[in-house]
C-alpha cells in the first residue's frame, strides 16, 4: 500500500476474526496449539464457502456463485 495504513485497511480481517471469535474459538476448548490452528482452518473453510450472508442475499456463497 502506497499511503499511510488508515483504520478502514484493517475492517474486513477485524470483522472476520470478530465472528471466528464469538462463533467458534469461545465455544471450544482447545487442549493443544495444533486442535486450534485445526480449528481456524476448519471456519475459513465454513466462512468463505457455506456461511449464510445477509449481503449476498441470504445465501452462501457457493450458493451465491452458483446462481450467478
Amino acid at each position: 500500500m502506497p499511503h499511510v495504513s488508515r483504520c478502514l485497511d484493517n475492517q474486513p480481517i477485524e470483522r472476520f476474526w470478530g465472528a471466528f471469535k464469538t462463533e467458534s474459538f469461545y465455544l471450544t476448548k482447545h487442549d493443544t496449539y495444533e486442535d486450534v490452528l485445526e480449528d481456524v482452518g476448519k471456519y475459513i473453510r465454513y466462512y468463505n464457502n457455506f456461511r449464510y450472508t445477509e449481503r449476498l442475499n441470504g445465501l452462501s456463497p457457493n450458493e451465491y456463485r452458483r446462481a450467478a
